[in-house]
């Protein structure tokens, strides 16, 4: 259409910014394949969410406005489906890669030394859940390094705990194991951390 688009069509345009390219490509608006230029097209995603409909306007053939409403709908709800279904499949990947790390040597070998502490005991408590590990933990041969952080709730209260670790010639060693209580905010540490983190 060549002329303006209406006031109360200037919105926020989801489908623009979630399915950009894809997007740019059923409403004749191609230059949304500038999100794949480095930098620039981070900066332009915003973009095309604050001005999609704004181009999708100009650029498409559309009976009236309720037809270009309900495309941008039906693009919006599809961005929403898509970004869910991205969402779904990620989900066992971050329990598998949670699993990984529960299992570990490092890991267990730092809970082995955090319930044989009594000020873990006074403020922690048995038994305990731990939250979600971020971190890496890599291995190559009989070399490996492990730097884990995750959160542990138990029956007298929470602590933050960092984990590092050294695997040489096959066998883990815990270098580092900080363990900072929320309750009275003190830290307890173990290994080479003992004088710093």
């Amino acid at each position: 259409m060549d002329q303006e688009i209406p006031e109360h069509l200037k919105k926020w345009n989801w489908g623009a910014f979630l399915l950009n390219w894809l997007w740019g490509v059923g409403n004749n608006t191609y230059s949304a394949f500038k999100v794949f230029i480095p930098i620039y097209g981070f900066y332009y995603l915003f973009k095309l969410g604050f001005h999609g409909s704004e181009y999708a306007w100009k650029n498409g053939t559309w009976r009236d406005e309720n037809h270009f409403i309900k495309v941008q709908r039906n693009w919006a709800r599809a961005s929403f489906a898509y970004i869910g279904f991205c969402f779904l499949l990620m989900l066992p990947m971050f329990f598998f890669i949670g699993s990984i790390f529960k299992t570990s040597e490092p890991y267990l070998m730092s809970m082995v030394l955090l319930e044989g502490s009594q000020k873990f005991t006074e403020e922690v408590g048995v038994p305990y859940s731990t939250g979600f590990i971020t971190g890496n933990l890599s291995t190559s041969g009989h070399q490996g390094s492990a730097n884990m952080s995750f959160t542990i709730e138990g029956v007298n209260g929470e602590a933050e705990v960092h984990i590092k670790a050294i695997k040489d010639m096959g066998s883990w060693t815990l270098n580092c194991v900080k363990t900072q209580y929320e309750a009275s905010a003190t830290i307890e540490l173990f290994g080479e951390c003992k004088n710093g983190s």
